[in-house]
């Protein structure tokens, strides 16, 4: 990574963006930070999402793409699992990072 932002190639923002896009939808993220605890099935997120297969493989898509999961066929399964250690934690920094934002908010009220 550069030493100054002014140097960054255009390239990095535009896959930052598809990144933070992918992430930045609740349920796109709850089924991130599922993974956290290791491989599960669609399926599986499915029913702990409490929704249909075919809108957490839409979602899990979408994830794939912006290489934050990849996605195996298990038999009939497809199992998912973050993509990677920097994948990891950047999921484990966004959840932290609004956690102690919630925190802060909750004391000053």
């Amino acid at each position: 990574m550069p030493a100054t932002p002014s140097v960054v190639d255009e390239a990095v923002y535009e896959r930052a963006e598809q990144i933070l896009t992918a992430a930045g939808y609740a349920a796109r993220l709850k089924l991130l930070v599922r993974l956290l605890d290791g491989s599960r099935s669609v399926g599986e997120l499915a029913r702990l999402a409490g929704t249909d297969v075919s809108l957490v493989s839409k979602q899990l898509r979408i994830l794939r793409l912006a290489d934050l999961v990849t996605m195996s066929r298990d038999g009939r399964q497809v199992q998912c699992r973050i993509a990677d250690d920097e994948a990891r934690r950047f999921a484990e920094f966004v959840l932290s990072h609004a956690a102690g934002r919630v925190a802060r908010t909750r004391r000053v009220r």
